[in-house]
This record gives structure tokens, C-alpha cells and sequence, in this order.
């Protein structure tokens, strides 16, 4: 092995550890959210004008279990899990898609958010399988 398959590997780790950390941030803005929609529902007060009309106890509950999930696969995938590589890329794509759906009320987390699942997607997708080989 030379020095550039030991940066490139390196760099690679670095990335995969960098999604981690992102999604472990996901898990816990999701679960900010998720209690602050089960404590005060006008958090989320819907204008009518939204594409997916969902009552805001449910939306609560399902970002706490976006949460749970996204928190479990993080560790999962830092274990070196080869399926938790694949169940982080499809939870993060969901995720990125439901916020996608909330943007006309809450342009600005969405876009956090957005990114965030994007950065994680970037990272599994280019670098993936090097923190399990």
C-alpha cells in the first residue's frame, strides 16, 4: 500500500466519521423538533396552503422517530454495519424529502435540514465502503 491509498483511505474514514457526527446532529435537531411540536402544537400551525396536510401531534411523533432511527443507524453505521450504510441513505432521503414537503412554512430548518441529509448522502454514497472494508 502506498502513502496516497493510506491518504485516500484516511480521507475517506474522515468523511464516513463526518456523516456520523451529521447524522447524530440530525437525530438531535429532529428530536428538538419533534418535542417542541408535542409541546406547543401552533410550532407547526398549518396555513392550509401545504401539500401534505398532517395534524401536528403526528408530525411530532414522526420526527421523534426520525430521530430514534437516524441516531440508531448513526451507531449502527459507525459499528462498521455494511446495511446500516444503505438504511442511513434511505433514511436520510426521506428525511430530506419530508423537509422538502415543509418548506413553504419553515423555509429556513428545512433547508438545514435538507443540507444536512445531503451531506450525509454525499458521504456514504462517494466513501461508504471503506469504514467497513
Amino acid at each position: 500500500m502506498t502513502t496516497q491509498d493510506r491518504e485516500t483511505n484516511s480521507w475517506a474514514v474522515g468523511f464516513i466519521l463526518t456523516a456520523v457526527v451529521l447524522l447524530f446532529m440530525l437525530g438531535g435537531m429532529l428530536a428538538i423538533l419533534g418535542f417542541a411540536i408535542l409541546l406547543d402544537n401552533r410550532v407547526m400551525e398549518s396555513s392550509g396552503d401545504y401539500a401534505l396536510a398532517v395534524s401536528p401531534t403526528a408530525q411530532g411523533w414522526a420526527y421523534l422517530l426520525g430521530a430514534l432511527v437516524s441516531t440508531a443507524a448513526a451507531i449502527f453505521l459507525l459499528m462498521g454495519k455494511a446495511w446500516a450504510r444503505i438504511l442511513t441513505i434511505a433514511i436520510a432521503a426521506v428525511i430530506a424529502l419530508l423537509s422538502f414537503l415543509s418548506l413553504p412554512g419553515h423555509e429556513e430548518w428545512s433547508i438545514v435540514v435538507i443540507g444536512v441529509n445531503l451531506g450525509v448522502i454525499w458521504a456514504l454514497t462517494l466513501h461508504g465502503g471503506e469504514l467497513t472494508g
